[in-house]
């Protein structure tokens, strides 16, 4: 097994029996990553590796969509408005290697991640009901 079959394998091993308020900071965790490697890959004019890494964390943002729980009020939506957002603008970011583009997405995610963060520490309800969506995340699979 190569390498990166193994960092795929633990990360996935790492999704299915982690908590769903732990998921969604391990998404945050690999978007954020992921972002950082698009500006370095921007920086040094590598834009193959600049597309992978801006697909790879739009994958991340539908599956944050994908997770959301839209019985727990409006926001639920907000927060559906501000991913598609994001997605939106890394496609054009991916067009157009746009540096302030894309710091502009990373504060955001670095937002939502703070938040999530906070929420999940401070609020143990908050996991109690992102166990309801355990079900959405567990079939989830991320590559890179």
């Amino acid at each position: 097994m190569q390498y990166e079959e193994r960092i795929s394998s633990y990360q996935d091993i790492q999704v299915r029996t982690s908590d769903p308020g732990k998921v969604i900071l391990l998404l945050y965790s690999r978007l954020e990553n992921e972002l950082a490697n698009a500006k370095d890959f921007i920086e040094q004019r590598n834009f193959e590796d600049k597309a992978n890494a801006i697909i790879l964390s739009q994958d991340i943002v539908l599956e944050l969509t994908n997770s959301l729980n839209f019985e727990a009020g409006p926001l639920a939506t907000n927060l559906q408005s501000l991913y598609l957002y994001v997605y939106r603008e890394l496609n054009q970011i991916n067009l157009k290697n746009d540096l302030e583009s894309l710091g502009k997405v990373m504060e955001i995610v670095k937002n939502l991640h703070a938040s999530w963060q906070e929420i999940i520490e401070n609020n143990p309800e908050a996991t109690v009901a992102a166990k309801r969506q355990q079900s959405r995340l567990e079939n989830m699979t991320i590559v890179g």
